[in-house]
């Protein structure tokens, strides 16, 4: 796969060609199955990932052997932000929640790419932004807004991230995901499908009315969204 045409990932398509000429010859394409760790917690960060497909999660120890999903990414991101703030590892894990493909970057490939093209540079500063809002927002989520608000929420997240409306999900894996006891994912499901909202069924998800999700998802979804819009115009993907 060529690096041309513009690829899908959003940060990519807001650098002029030109700019994006120099960055051609030091990524390479990768495919990757759900499950698949990139990133271990506290180990070097030796590569940059930009997903043109598939989801994947930045998860958070919660101090047992449980991790929680502090941030989903897809192809408005970056998974690897360590080298662009000039460190080389961070507490978290990186691993693959769907399969997909993505441009990765070696570090230090990267950082000389970052040095010469400053509208890298500043896409990556907006996306930053992004990422310090959703954090703070999702904080205030977990404390503030019901299970099944944030049910909605996430799996809205999902869909636009993956830009399906199927995908497969266990109760299971959601209920850590979301860092709650899965019985509280199984009633949040069951509410969401009595609205009409989703169908779920052996591991799948389905979202089948998009409108009521959005109706009944806490208000956090729509902020973080017009907030990423905001920094990244639709028109500009």
């Amino acid at each position: 796969m060529s690096f041309y045409p513009v690829p899908e990932n959003r940060l990519f398509c807001t650098i002029p060609e030109l700019k994006l000429r120099q960055i051609a010859g030091s990524v390479n394409l990768v495919t990757f199955n759900d499950g698949h760790v990139f990133h271990k917690a506290g180990e070097p960060v030796r590569t940059v990932l930009f997903p043109l497909k598939g989801v994947i999660s930045i998860l958070i120890s919660a101090g047992t052997d449980q991790q929680v999903e502090a941030l989903m990414v897809g192809r408005e991101g970056i998974a690897g932000l360590p080298p662009f703030l000039g460190t080389d590892s961070i507490p978290w894990m990186v691993r693959a929640h769907t399969a997909g493909e993505a441009f990765v970057m070696d570090s230090a490939a990267f950082q000389d790419c970052l040095t010469g093209n400053p509208c890298l540079d500043s896409a990556l500063r907006r996306y930053l932004q992004a990422v310090l809002v959703m954090l703070a927002q999702l904080a205030v989520c977990r404390g503030a807004h019901r299970i099944e608000q944030r049910c909605a929420r996430w799996l809205l997240t999902m869909q636009d991230r993956l830009e399906a409306s199927r995908f497969r999900l266990t109760q299971e894996f959601f209920a850590r995901t979301l860092g709650v006891r899965r019985a509280s994912i199984s009633q949040a499901v069951g509410k969401l499908q009595e609205l009409g909202a989703i169908q779920y069924d052996r591991g799948e998800f389905a979202i089948v009315e998009r409108g009521r999700l959005e109706e009944f998802a806490c208000p956090c979804y729509r902020l973080l969204r017009a907030e990423l819009n905001r920094l990244f115009p639709e028109e500009a993907s």
